[in-house]
C-alpha cells in the first residue's frame, strides 16, 4: 500500500522528514539533546545573561534566542554510558 497516495501534497514533505528523523533517532544519529532543541526550542531565555545580538537588523530576536540557547545547551558536557549512549 502506498501511504503517500492518501496524503495531501503539502503534507508529503513533512511526512518524509518525520520518517527520516525517526530512522536517524533510532540509529542514534541524532542525540537526544539536539532533538529536544529542535522540537521544543531553547526554553526560557534569560536575555540578561546572553551576549548582545551583533546584527539585530538581520537576526530576529527569536532566532538569536535559539542560537544562544543552542550554544548553551549543546556545549554542556554529556554523560555517556559504556555503550556510547547519552544518559
Amino acid at each position: 500500500a502506498n501511504i503517500c497516495r492518501g496524503l495531501f501534497e503539502k503534507d508529503k514533505v513533512l511526512f518524509s522528514a518525520l520518517l527520516a528523523f525517526n530512522i536517524l533517532r533510532h540509529a542514534n544519529a541524532i542525540p537526544a539533546r539536539e532533538w529536544s532543541l529542535l522540537i521544543r526550542g531553547p526554553g526560557i531565555v534569560d536575555r540578561e545573561t546572553q551576549p548582545p545580538n551583533p546584527k539585530p537588523e538581520r537576526i530576529p530576536e527569536i532566532s538569536w534566542d535559539l542560537l544562544c540557547g543552542a550554544e548553551f545547551l549543546l556545549d554542556q558536557p554529556v554523560d555517556i554510558d559504556a555503550a556510547g549512549n547519552e544518559i
